[in-house]
């Protein structure tokens, strides 16, 4: 079973789009797929158990996995029936697939997480119960229960997102992925018990396909044929089950072309139920058929907002910003844009302006407004215009404020608006963004005020007692300062709360603290080395305040300058372990690793960095030039498009373009 639990655990590797890269020409090809790390939540998801109607219980199991696979960072390995003995042989039934989690399990997976659960009836409708088991949590910590009752299965079927949602924030996963829509209604129960039947038959032939028994192709199309004429009018739950089935087996079916070609015969499916259209076209997209994707998107006579906001952010991932930027102004002038699409429009503004890319035309400005900062000014008013749709959204209030600032446009409305977000439950860091950003304001006794009135509100809120702490620190309020941090410190319950307390204090103590970092740092980056004074000052930087980030990269960093390997890869391997999400200390312990000859130690180490930080640029480009050097070209392609997808100037891509092309040309 050893070959049967990797098969599955690939499955969720992270697909190469067929998107250029001017290293290697196009990258990617159908059906390719780079292995960037593991995912943080790995679920294996056992039958749900029902003594009277099995059948419903294994399509809510079907249901229950496709559901958990929206949020970003989770993948469920379904355990859809207990196997054994020659594939060939091996016929079905329904007691296969009614099994606990102590019946049967794949050993060599590398779940962390289980559920298993039972489907009772009661006297007045259904009982969904599951059992939740972290393995990051102590040995001894009982199983998390969930549970979900309804007057019928439409009921139930139709409260099933929010009970998932439930059960992935509980185990602190909270970023949906993009294009990954749920449905907002079902149909009538006997279409939904006929879908959930039909779904779960084809999950359960692409897990005994991986096991080693295909299914005909011919009965994969029929299958999929039936399930596309239960969908009705309305979003309902048949066409998005239809468009998720299809869009696991073009990854996981032997046979995809069959497949495409009767997803074209429904095109008028998708032209009635744009989430379908959505997730179909997010699925090829996935695969490296960029042109199939924009295609099935492109097609849509009247696309609303959220299949405007998919084309765009494929257009962009694809490097067509051009088109990007008119299907979401074309949104916009017509007055149907959500709160996201503004949101994306003013950041991939952003982005451009960031990058230098021109932009022709604005929504929201006058044709011959000639300002300097006219893109700024344009994802400004964009998100003015979110904050109408979604004034409580911490995040679009954050970039306001920080533009605004980055644009000198402070005044009274500025502190309005920075009180309003003080007072959001999930502002914390988009709070301490804005404070970054008022750093070089001549006063900030308004937001010194603000969240003096909110500590005062709830003095045992840690985060909003530090983001104060943090203002006091810029207007030198010394004294209340130390104060704040004696108060705070019993409430520091985790290593990162005590590190930043410590960084307060220490900043307090030793004022130039953060220039002095800064000034060590540049000379780093200018590939010079620093002098011993400094690399004695930071040692003890580092052992007064240990929890201080960046701090271990630094020091690591001064000892490679001065060639004393050894010594500087302790320093990066403590670093780690104090901070394993650290991109930085990542890349450069990666780094060290390869170049000491531990290759596959190397790859282990940065492909659990990039299951942390899956967009950082600089890990993606490293490890697709050692992916280059280890001979795996097209794994290579697929990281280093995806870096150019993200950051295509960013300096370690282009580090990795010079490195690679000095190799083509020996």
């Amino acid at each position: 079973m050893r070959e049967f639990a990797q098969r599955l655990m690939m499955q969720g590797q992270m697909a190469a789009p067929n998107v250029a890269t001017a290293i290697f020409g196009t990258a990617g090809s159908e059906g390719q797929a780079l292995y960037l790390g593991q995912p943080a939540l790995r679920i294996g998801l056992w039958p749900v158990l029902s003594a009277g109607q099995p059948g419903m219980a294994m399509g809510l199991f079907t249901l229950l996995g496709l559901l958990l696979e929206r949020w970003q960072g989770v993948r469920v390995y379904r355990m859809a029936a207990r196997v054994e003995g020659d594939p060939d042989a091996w016929q079905w039934s329904m007691p296969a697939s009614q099994f606990g989690v102590d019946d049967w399990q794949l050993e060599e997976l590398d779940d962390n997480v289980g559920i298993w659960g039972e489907l009772d009836a009661l006297s007045d409708g259904l009982s969904l119960v599951l059992k939740v088991e972290d393995d990051r949590q102590p040995e001894d910590a009982p199983p998390a229960l969930f549970r979900q009752d309804a007057a019928s299965l439409n009921a139930l079927v139709k409260s099933l997102p929010g009970f998932c949602e439930r059960i992935v924030h509980s185990l602190g996963f909270q970023e949906l992925r993009r294009h990954s829509p749920s449905y907002a209604d079902v149909e009538n129960e006997l279409a939904v018990l006929d879908a959930l039947d039909l779904a779960f038959q084809l999950e359960l032939r692409l897990f005994l396909g991986q096991w080693g028994q295909p299914w005909p192709a011919v009965r994969l199309d029929e299958t999929l044929r039936a399930l596309a004429g239960l969908a009705t009018d309305g979003d309902g739950l048949v066409p998005w089950l239809y468009a998720r089935s299809l869009a696991r087996c073009l990854r996981f079916a032997d046979d995809t072309g069959g497949i495409q070609d009767l997803a074209a015969r429904n095109e008028a499916l998708f032209q009635a139920h744009e989430s379908a259209a959505i997730i179909y076209s997010a699925s090829l997209f996935s695969r490296g058929q960029t042109n199939e994707a924009y295609d099935v998107l492109e097609s849509l006579e009247n696309p609303g907002p959220s299949a405007a906001l998919t084309l765009a952010d494929l257009y962009r991932q694809g490097g067509r910003i051009q088109d990007a930027l008119d299907v979401l102004q074309a949104i916009v002038e017509a007055e149907l844009a959500s709160s996201e699409l503004l949101v994306y429009y003013g950041d991939l503004l952003q982005a451009m302006n960031m990058s230098g890319l021109p932009c022709e035309s604005y929504v929201f400005l006058e044709p011959d407004d000639d300002q300097e900062d006219a893109q700024l000014l344009e994802a400004l008013h964009a998100w003015e215009a979110a904050e109408v749709k979604a004034p409580q959204d911490a995040q679009v209030l954050q970039r306001i404020l920080v533009t605004r600032a980055e644009l000198e446009s402070v005044d009274e409305e500025f502190w309005t608006t920075f009180g309003r977000l003080v007072t959001l439950e999930d502002a914390g860091e988009s709070l301490r963004q804005v404070i970054d950003a008022c750093y070089n304001l001549e006063s900030l006794e308004p937001a010194q005020r603000f969240l003096q009135q909110a500590c005062d509100r709830d003095p045992d809120n840690l985060e909003v007692g530090l983001n104060l702490a943090e203002v006091m620190l810029v207007e030198q309020d010394e004294e209340q300062l130390l104060h704040l941090l004696d108060r705070l410190k019993p409430l520091a319950g985790d290593e990162a709360s005590r590190a930043e307390l410590d960084r307060l204090r220490l900043m307090l103590e030793v004022p130039d603290l953060e220039w002095r970092l800064g000034e060590i740092e540049s000379v780093l980056d200018a590939g010079n080395t620093i002098r011993s004074e400094d690399t004695e000052w930071l040692e003890g930087i580092l052992e007064h305040s240990p929890g201080l980030g960046g701090l271990h990269a630094l020091l690591g960093r001064a000892y490679l300058g001065w060639g004393e390997d050894g010594t500087a890869l302790e320093i990066l391997l403590d670093g780690h372990r104090r901070f394993p999400g650290d991109a930085e200390l990542t890349a450069l312990l990666g780094e060290q690793l390869w170049q000491a000859g531990e290759a596959e130690l190397a790859f282990e180490y940065l492909g659990k960095g990039l299951s942390e930080n899956p967009n950082d640029v600089a890990l993606l480009a490293l490890t697709g030039r050692f992916l280059f050097e280890d001979g795996q070209d097209e794994a290579a392609r697929g990281c280093l498009a995806r870096a150019e997808a993200l950051a295509p100037r960013h300096p370690a891509l282009q580090q990795a373009r010079i490195h690679i092309a000095a190799t083509l040309a020996e």
